[in-house]
């Protein structure tokens, strides 16, 4: 993750979404998208938005981190059926 905010930039293993309206409608993107991949998966970093102009991230952090970690696990929860997804969910909440 460092090498991403230190790069400015999105890495094969670090995503940033702006959660300020609450869990992304792209995050499902992302996470099937790690999901495929051959390593250990990825980082989705929320709080983090995208000048697209300017190509540079920026933190703006989000409202509630406890509420958004909750739903966003109670979301990813809803979609996986029969599937041992919370052992291998590690959710932090915190500055980086």
């Amino acid at each position: 993750m460092q090498c991403a905010i230190s790069g400015n930039m999105e890495t094969d293993k670090v995503e940033f979404k702006d959660a300020r309206g609450g869990i992304p409608e792209d995050i499902w993107k992302s996470i099937t998208g790690f999901s495929n991949k051959p390593t250990v998966g990825g980082l989705i970093v929320f709080g983090v938005v995208e000048n697209r102009s300017s190509r540079e991230f920026e933190v703006v952090g989000v409202t509630n981190s406890h509420e958004l970690v909750e739903r966003s696990t109670n979301y990813i929860n809803d979609l996986i059926v029969n599937a041992d997804f919370e052992s291998n969910l590690h959710i932090r909440s915190g500055h980086f």
